[in-house]
């Protein structure tokens, strides 16, 4: 349908005029080609955003992925340097993920994955964050803050939830939270940059909550500042 309604909006008057050899035939084909193109460009407009959505969410569980943390996490960052809020990453990976998969298949693994992004999503119910998934049991959360917030707690708030969540199954979640950040215009300036740095050191924290026994929120300092490593082999 939508290529044939291409075809028509893109056929010269000309040619609509030799289609319609009686008078009343080309005037209704002049009237209806006005309509034709406005549905022609409300489709493509709608079809724009579905394209657009599919690109900043992930498939499975509906929350931003992580171009769209970029994306929906440059936004946070303004409304949070207006509000003068710090801003402080958690980052979170599903204990023992491979396991849930091979024992309980890939479809449990996939509902276990929608329960902890609901469970996390749910946690920050009332502040403004943005939740995404990064790919396979990864999870972040970039929250806005406010400044008596405690950095532990908002982590241990996250793993609660998940642990609720995944009770029937005895799973857990493992979370890294960087530091509580205080924006300045530069911040905006380049987000990516500011959003990068702060998952780096989440991840630092998550890699320490891993080798510290699961199920447990661990804190970015500068000096637990690590070489490169691969939560993975810990998860």
């Amino acid at each position: 349908a939508s290529t044939m309604l291409d075809l028509w909006i893109s056929l010269p008057f000309a040619v609509i005029a030799t289609l319609a050899t009686d008078a009343w035939v080309y005037s209704l084909m002049l009237m209806l080609f006005p309509i034709g193109a406005l549905i022609f460009q409300s489709q493509r407009a709608a079809l724009a955003a579905e394209h657009a959505h599919r690109a900043h969410h992930d498939p499975l569980t509906g929350v931003p992925n992580r171009l769209g943390m970029y994306e929906f996490g440059t936004q946070l960052l303004a409304r949070a340097l207006n509000n003068r809020q710090p801003v402080v990453v958690l980052l979170g990976d599903v204990d023992r993920f491979k396991r849930i998969n091979d024992t309980m298949g890939h479809a449990k693994g996939d509902e276990i994955l929608k329960r902890v992004s609901t469970a996390m999503d749910a946690t920050m119910e009332g502040i403004d964050h943005v939740l995404a998934r990064f790919g396979g049991e990864e999870f972040a959360i970039l929250v806005a803050a406010d400044a008596h917030d405690d950095r532990l707690l908002l982590g241990e708030l996250a793993r609660a939830g998940v642990e609720r969540a995944l009770e029937d199954i005895g799973g857990s979640i493992s979370i890294g939270v960087s530091e509580l950040v205080m924006l300045t215009p530069r911040d905006i300036a380049d987000p990516a940059f500011l959003i990068d740095n702060l998952l780096e050191h989440a991840d630092v924290a998550l890699y320490a909550a891993k080798h510290g026994g699961r199920n447990c929120v661990r804190l970015h300092e500068p000096e637990a500042d690590a070489p490169e490593h691969d939560v993975a082999q810990a998860a």
